[in-house]
């Protein structure tokens, strides 16, 4: 049976330490800890992935109904210690063109608890090929910032920008169309590549294909190997490292502002701005500092007072001397709302699925504002301070249970609460 390989991805909780020497990990004989069997929302356990750490894999989502699960882990081919999930679509066959994926989470605990903890290790993805007519394999990795990954010198994989929506939440592989390997082959290296890691505790990746017209090779199994490989190119370093990246909005003009903690190679910035979210034009450029490991601020100013939409999105482009670009999560302001002087905040949408995000009054931008989501027990689940506030900011309530939460923002010795309904 085809085979090709599962890339993963960081989404959230890393743990700020002194980075761990890589380790090879090992995925074999998971068991049911929770759920219903190969379903949505089944977690595992596959003990002993290193000395006395466990992972928790949790089935999270997929693109559809007509996508399952036939397997959580294949050991009958490939590598017995890598995580090989089997996905089918339609029973193997699509009838027309078709885009499907699953959504994985794994987290690190220690042995035989659900305590988190920090694991640094390398991840490579072997054999990401087609069906030799239609279909790519392609793996998302979630991750704002991932730290660097290789591919080979001649590498058949396309590279680029995982978008959900207006934000970039990572990084995407696909692969050709054609079939190279019928089984896992490490030496197939300009169809493979390797992630690096440091202090994760918990990561979601996607694992898919997609099709531009029928295939009858829709049944596809990954395999995730955790362990480095050496390949005829160089580690690829992102060339900035955005530590800070805000928009506020002045008298009719975007303040941009951003902060880099360090620069490798650098050229420039491209400031880029949309007006729908999904559509972006180069607004301005800003030559960065080049190289160097000292703290970098940035200001930007976008005059506004043409534009009539009432939400209007940035992005800010990171060019280096060698034309590679790489992509900054997705800032946006609201040019029409509540009075400047009245202390409220705009939270929305309302009802929201996962990204809630929460507008505050005009005096409190470029200021420390905390904000933090309770429940109506008064439990807090969410916190985040932005020392340098924009307009809008971004709460993740993706994980969150369906129910009624309160938004509460403060500055200074002012605070704003609005009630939301997450579904």
């Amino acid at each position: 049976m085809k085979t090709s390989v599962l890339f993963l991805a960081i989404l959230a909780s890393v743990t700020i330490s002194k980075a761990q020497a890589p380790v090879n990990l090992s995925f074999s004989s998971p068991s049911l800890e929770s759920g219903s069997s190969l379903s949505v929302g089944a977690t595992y356990r596959f003990p002993s992935v290193k000395a006395n750490v466990d992972a928790l894999v949790k089935i999270k989502a997929r693109s559809s109904s007509s996508v399952n699960i036939t397997s959580i882990d294949q050991s009958g081919s490939g590598y017995g210690s890598a995580f090989q999930p089997q996905i089918n679509y339609n029973g193997g066959n699509s009838s027309g063109a078709v885009n499907y994926y699953v959504d994985f989470e794994i987290k690190f605990v220690t042995a035989n608890t659900t305590n988190p903890v920090a694991v640094s290790f390398n991840v490579t993805a072997l054999d990401i090929d087609g069906d030799n007519n239609t279909l790519r394999e392609y793996d998302a990795f979630y991750s704002p910032s991932p730290n660097s990954y290789t591919v080979e010198g001649t590498s058949l994989l396309t590279t680029s920008n995982f978008m959900q929506g207006a934000s970039n939440v990572g990084k995407q592989f696909t692969g050709p169309t054609t079939l190279y390997v019928l089984g896992v082959d490490t030496s197939t290296k300009n169809i493979m590549a390797t992630m690096y890691y440091n202090n994760v505790t918990m990561f979601n990746f996607r694992a898919g294909a997609s099709a531009t017209a029928s295939s009858s090779q829709t049944n596809r199994m990954y395999s995730a190997w955790f362990r480095n490989f050496t390949y005829n190119a160089p580690l690829v370093i992102l060339p900035v490292k955005l530590s800070a990246f805000n928009v506020s909005l002045l008298n009719a003009k975007a303040e941009l502002r951003w902060e880099t903690s360090s620069e490798i190679n650098a050229s420039h910035f491209i400031v880029q701005r949309s007006l729908d979210g999904t559509t972006y034009h180069d607004a301005g450029l800003v030559f960065a500092a080049g190289n160097t490991t000292d703290v970098q601020q940035y200001i930007f100013r976008d005059d506004l007072s043409n534009i009539s939409s009432k939400v209007v999105y940035y992005r800010l482009c990171t060019v280096d001397i060698d034309g590679k670009r790489e992509y900054s999560d997705v800032r946006m302001i609201r040019m029409t709302g509540f009075a400047e002087n009245k202390i409220r905040l705009q939270a929305f949408p309302n009802p929201v699925t996962s990204e809630l995000r929460v507008t505050i009054p005009a005096e409190w931008q470029n200021k420390e504002v905390v904000y933090e989501v309770f429940q109506l027990n008064g439990q807090s689940v969410s916190r985040k301070i932005n020392s340098n506030a924009g307009q809008t900011q971004t709460i993740d309530m993706h994980s969150m249970s369906r129910g009624i939460y309160v938004v509460v923002a403060s500055c200074a010795d002012q605070k704003a609460t609005e009630r939301i309904v997450k579904q």
